[in-house]
């Protein structure tokens, strides 16, 4: 007899605590989400004002790769500028080398353009995704976080 009241106390008790988790969880991450501002959601964390841009001498044009016909050849030609924030600790650096390597930043964005194919190039989000490969591979490059953006001046898929 006691064995079955015990049981269905532990039960109950088990129920209890998973409601109460359950409530809890349901008012506690509103909360604490809703702290999170969901307009400043993907945006940027620094000032507009401290950014320098930083454009590539000349334009570049590529072949891409086509995942539908290999026979086809297409081209894409972009002009990149980038956002360097001033207020980094290594922006006098980063202004420097950006001189002085601009081959090997050309070079980068070559190969991150050539490792595209022409489909990935003609979609809505090919220009963010493009983006964000540059921004890593540069700022590897140059071992700095002082790149902030990435600017398309030019933008042409063939």
């Amino acid at each position: 007899m006691m064995d079955n009241k015990f049981k269905a106390f532990v039960i109950v008790a088990i129920v209890v605590l998973f409601v109460g988790m359950a409530a809890g969880g349901f008012y506690l991450v509103p909360k604490i989400l809703g702290s999170i501002d969901p307009t400043k959601e993907g945006q940027a964390v620094y000032n507009p004002k401290d950014i320098q841009i930083f454009q590539l001498t000349e334009s570049i044009t590529t072949n891409l790769t086509s995942e539908e016909d290999s026979n086809k050849n297409h081209v894409i030609k972009v002009t990149v500028g980038f956002g360097i924030n001033k207020k980094s600790k290594d922006f006098k650096n980063i202004s420097k080398q950006f001189q002085e390597k601009e081959m090997l930043v050309r070079d980068e964005i070559i190969q991150s353009l050539r490792d595209q194919s022409y489909e990935n190039m003609t979609r809505s989000d090919a220009q963010s995704k493009l983006a964000e490969t540059i921004q890593s591979r540069i700022s590897t490059l140059l071992l700095t976080q002082a790149i902030e953006e990435i600017y398309f001046g030019e933008f042409f898929v063939q």
